[in-house]
């Protein structure tokens, strides 16, 4: 027997003799104490591996706002696994919704009791270093992505968890966000924004991602496959944009509401379009394969979802595995065109005609 659970004693009702000896009875509250017993360290005491990243379990607890995403867990321990591998995530509560989902935040903030909820922050062994903050400074341009964050202070962490980050403005717009930037680019003046530049980088990130970009195809626009935009004064930050993008493999850029990025999950067709500048990523892992296994689902530990091409062969799912913190294997399945179900492990194993899974 793996796990021993002894409820707290005050909880038990009264017992009976009967004829095999003394029963004790559990009572409600007993049980609820078994449950959230159960939910924090799972049924099989696999759950100790992850609570050694994380703080003591606080039951019965709920973390306010702060929220980034949701991810389906059965138990709270395995929230741990998934915040860790979430760009940005600090802290948790799990509750039973849905079969069990971890609530994934930004930071632990303020805290109200909720009956069945489990809570934790994240512990890390090192901490992001960013630069002073910049106030009243909006660093403009460069744009890959928003964040919410109630205080500038949660800024550097979730721009170091994300690929491609250099640096980033902070301002209370929905309460708080955190833009990141591939760069710092130009500082404009902007009352209560808030900017830094994450330590270790020259705020130049534009440059080294171009080297990893092929050359610039001018007046050539890259038809369908399109995973994303975003916005972007240039072509050349296009290419740090779409490396921190899950699945981008090339983009093509216009100047649609002052520039965008298309982000494309590969290059394919072309057509002629004079404003239009298109590349392809290139990174030394896009060759790499992966093992794959034919009508094979790997269940459960998932962390995420993205399209891919509805190659039916689930090669496509390699490089966006590889390119997500924490991805470990993945199951190819043809929902919504094709859609690559990234797993933080690769689990359990069954049948399911059709899917392709592979692992890392």
């Amino acid at each position: 027997m793996n796990n021993v659970f002894v409820a707290d004693a005050s909880a038990m009702r009264e017992g009976t003799v009967g004829p095999y000896g003394f029963i004790m009875y559990i009572g409600r509250e007993a049980a609820d104490q078994a449950k959230s017993f159960i939910a924090a360290n799972g049924n099989g005491g696999g759950g100790g591996g992850s609570n050694s990243t994380c703080s003591s379990f606080e039951t019965g607890v709920d973390y306010l706002n702060n929220d980034l995403s949701s991810s389906p867990s059965s138990t709270a321990a395995g929230c741990c696994a998934i915040c860790s591998a979430t760009a940005g995530c600090k802290a948790f509560t799990w509750t039973d919704q849905s079969g069990g989902t971890c609530w994934l935040k930004s930071g632990k903030g303020s805290t109200q009791s909720k009956s069945g909820a489990i809570s934790a922050v994240l512990q890390t062994s090192s901490t992001s270093s960013c630069s002073t903050i910049e106030d009243n400074t909006d660093y403009t341009g460069a744009d890959i992505g928003n964040k919410p964050s109630s205080s500038v202070d949660g800024c550097c962490s979730i721009c170091t968890a994300t690929t491609g980050c250099g640096a980033y403005t902070w301002t209370n717009y929905n309460g708080g966000t955190c833009w990141l930037k591939s760069s710092k680019g130009s500082g404009n003046t902007k009352s209560g924004a808030k900017s830094a530049v994450v330590s270790g980088s020259s705020g130049g990130g534009g440059g080294s991602s171009t080297s990893s970009c092929s050359a610039i195809e001018e007046g050539v626009d890259y038809t369908g496959n399109d995973v994303g935009s975003a916005v972007s004064g240039t072509a050349e930050g296009c290419c740090a944009i779409c490396q921190a993008k899950t699945g981008c493999k090339a983009y093509t850029w216009t100047n649609y509401n002052s520039g965008t990025c298309w982000l494309k999950s590969g290059k394919s067709g072309t057509t002629s379009s004079s404003s239009a500048r298109s590349a392809q990523v290139s990174s030394s892992s896009t060759s790499t394969t992966c093992s794959l296994v034919n009508d094979v689902d790997y269940k459960g530990n998932d962390l995420a979802s993205a399209p891919s091409a509805p190659s039916g062969t689930g090669a496509g799912c390699c490089d966006i595995c590889r390119a997500t913190s924490g991805c470990k294997a993945f199951t190819w399945t043809s929902q919504s065109g094709g859609t690559c179900w990234l797993k933080s492990a690769q689990g359990t194993s069954s049948p399911l005609t059709g899917a392709v899974s592979g692992a890392i």
